[in-house]
């Protein structure tokens, strides 16, 4: 269980230290002057053309979270026909909902293209045509797709498994996760700044949109009052051979994916 304490920190600390966050970049030119340190104004390029690790946290930092929704897909999916798995479902589809909310829905799909803040490579102050945008600042005529910054929401996807073992009364790992989860989100999204795809304020609110996010998910779903799914006699199962054939289907879409050094998927892409 997770005491009414924990509750309020889960949703409030958050929102404070979001809050205060957006403020110092809307006072300041924190945003351009960070962006300023990822750019060589002498040539018109950003560092991720020379610069490691950034070329390789922008081509493979998505992996991790596609790993991790993979895994917790095919829980669900053998959960719903092997009682040994059962008890998972509930963790099982928190990860899987999260995935497709947070990173997916919000921070791809949904806001970039209704926000449309321009990203760093297209405003003027480095070389772009259209004007900087503060964060925040809603243009319905802009077509940028800056805010929130994706990539960097793949990484802090990782901070919904951190929710599940603090839940678990694993603090320790809870706390190492976390940190773990706030790191790879914050690297990720470097690696987009040095390619002038976004700002560092989208930064912040694809870690506080990701946590807020799992923090409600992580209600809807009951986990806060129990971790472990108990399945009844009318419970909803399907064949067991349901899950290994939709398993089976989904390894051989991906063998058959195209696969070539210059492609990638719609679904980890980012600013080329």
């Amino acid at each position: 269980m997770v005491s009414r304490r924990s509750i309020s920190l889960i949703y409030i600390l958050p929102v404070v230290l979001l809050a205060a966050g957006t403020t110092a970049f809307l006072v300041t030119d924190l945003d351009l002057r960070i962006q300023r340190a990822f750019f060589y104004e002498s040539t018109g390029a950003w560092f991720r053309d020379r610069e490691q690790p950034w070329r390789f946290f922008y081509k493979h930092g998505a992996l991790p979270a596609l790993v991790l929704f993979l895994l917790a897909f095919c829980v669900l999916l053998l959960g719903l026909a092997h009682q040994r798995l059962a008890p998972l479902r509930r963790q099982a589809s928190f990860l899987v909902l999260l995935f497709l909310g947070a990173p997916l829905l919000l921070s791809k799909l949904a806001l970039p293209p209704l926000w449309g803040r321009p990203a760093p490579a297209d405003v003027a102050e480095f070389g772009g045509t259209q004007a900087f945008e503060p964060i925040l600042a809603f243009h319905a005529a802009s077509s940028g797709t800056a805010f929130p910054a994706y990539h960097a929401a793949l990484g802090f996807y990782f901070l919904g498994l951190a929710l599940l073992l603090f839940a678990g009364r694993h603090r320790f790992f809870g706390f190492l996760v976390l940190l773990l989860a706030l790191g790879f989100g914050t690297v990720n999204g470097i690696a987009t700044l040095a390619t002038g795809a976004n700002f560092a304020s989208d930064i912040l609110w694809a870690a506080g949109l990701t946590w807020l996010c799992a923090a409600g998910l992580f209600h809807a779903l009951g986990l806060s009052r129990g971790l472990l799914y108990q399945p009844t006699a009318d419970s909803f199962t399907v064949p067991k051979w349901a899950p290994t054939a939709a398993l089976v289907l989904l390894a051989l879409i991906s063998l058959a994916w195209p696969n070539s050094a210059d492609y990638q998927s719609p679904l980890i892409e980012t600013r080329p």
